[in-house]
């Protein structure tokens, strides 16, 4: 056999193997930098960024290492070059878009920022960064769909809100035009949280004009005002809204929500007293408030109330019905009436005990004074001097309701 012969015969084995070679070579390469990647443990130098060209993710990492260190010259290439391998890395080019306007560049980085929210429209992971950007760069209209965007699906809704503010320098009505009926809500519960009072006002008018108004955002406006003691207002709004003059919840009939001019009750943690609606337990076989306690402690009780809206200078009757079991000690609790937004009234009904009573009705007469719009109605039970002062045993509430002494009503009362 030739040479030659001999050779022909062993080049495909012979190209096999330099393939085979050549491919190891090339996979450890790739294994290194790959590994790299997974563990983002870079050596951040340029020749390290030249032998990782071929990745836009570790140029974008060698970016954000060199804007950490200052380095916003070095960064900027990095992120271009790192766009030039990909240019729909977004993320490097949003960097870029920043370094840019940081620099002087507010065109070009207005033009970027412009190219990556046509190009990523309908996702959600750019959208802030954008929305950031286009707050500082005063593009207006970016800044409106992205921050609409965002806040109809919940996400980002305090920052929004507080960019918008921030952006239209606390102008309620430019915040309010800026943003979609659906969202308008959303502000407003933005302006409750804060106690701003002027914002949330006018977001209420808004929200009320776009026939927005559902049930959480008349209860959580409602309480707003109550607690600024702006009781007409909320008295207004609520009768508007729900029919409901005088007591809410009257029979328990809801899901207490502890808010507005429903009741507002609570149990005691050490387990003293348990409070809670009791289905099938009512006057009539619905349902009632049923008040246990526990016999452990000599307790200032005072944690079933509600807020009333009452008209000044009328007489008033609260009329409601009540049964007790096993209540023990001399002081048996009462239901009390005093001024919301006004002293000087104090009124109780009898003792809803001792011992085990059947239903029966009680009533509670006060006539505001002058300057009191809201009552607060509650169960009281004060401490015991005597020996046996733990009090014990379960008492049930069921159907309050209030009424007024026809009159004359000023302007803008229900």
């Amino acid at each position: 056999m030739t040479l030659s012969g001999t050779i022909t015969r062993g080049l495909p084995a012979l190209l096999v193997t330099l393939v085979l070679g050549l491919l190891s070579v090339w996979l450890l390469t790739y294994g290194r930098e790959q590994r790299h990647r997974f563990y983002q443990d870079y050596v951040f130098s340029a020749s390290e960024a030249q032998r990782l060209s071929r990745h836009p993710d570790m140029l974008y990492a060698f970016g954000r290492q060199a804007e950490s260190t200052m380095d916003v010259a070095a960064a900027a290439d990095y992120y271009r070059w790192a766009v030039t391998r990909n240019p729909l890395h977004l993320d490097a080019w949003l960097r870029l878009a920043g370094l840019t306007a940081a620099g002087g560049g507010a065109e070009q980085a207005r033009r970027i920022v412009a190219f990556c929210a046509r190009t990523a429209e309908p996702v959600v992971r750019w959208k802030w960064p954008q929305t950031l950007l286009a707050h500082d760069l005063g593009m207006d209209d970016l800044l409106a769909a992205n921050i609409n965007f965002l806040v109809a699906r919940g996400m980002r809704v305090d920052l929004g809100m507080y960019l918008l503010e921030n952006h239209y320098q606390a102008d309620v009505g430019r915040v309010l035009a800026v943003l979609e009926p659906p969202n308008r809500p959303a502000y407003l519960h933005w302006a409750i949280r804060r106690q701003r009072t002027d914002a949330a006002e006018a977001a209420w008018a808004a929200v009320a004009a776009d026939a927005r108004v559902d049930k959480e955002s008349l209860i959580r406006y409602v309480h707003f005002l109550i607690d600024l003691q702006a009781v007409p207002a909320a008295r207004r709004i609520w009768h508007a809204h729900t029919g409901i003059q005088g007591m809410t919840n009257a029979g328990f009939e809801s899901e207490i929500s502890g808010r507005g001019f429903d009741w507002r009750v609570t149990s005691d943690r050490s387990g003293n007293w348990a409070v809670q609606r009791a289905a099938h337990e009512g006057r009539n076989g619905g349902q009632s408030l049923r008040v246990t306690f526990a016999g452990r402690d000599n307790i200032n009780f005072h944690h079933v109330r509600q807020v009333v809206p009452v008209t000044p200078q009328t007489p008033h009757s609260l009329n409601f019905w009540w049964k007790s079991r096993g209540i023990t000690t001399d002081q048996a609790p009462f239901v009390e009436v005093t001024g919301y937004d006004a002293r000087g009234l104090q009124a109780r009904s009898v003792g809803l005990g001792p011992g085990s009573h059947d239903w029966q009705a009680a009533t509670v007469s006060f006539t505001p004074p002058a300057d009191c719009h809201a009552v607060l109605v509650r169960l009281r039970r004060l401490p015991s001097g005597r020996f046996d002062r733990r009090i014990q045993g379960t008492l049930w509430l069921d159907d309050f309701h209030l009424t007024a002494e026809a009159t004359d009503q000023p302007p803008g009362q229900p």
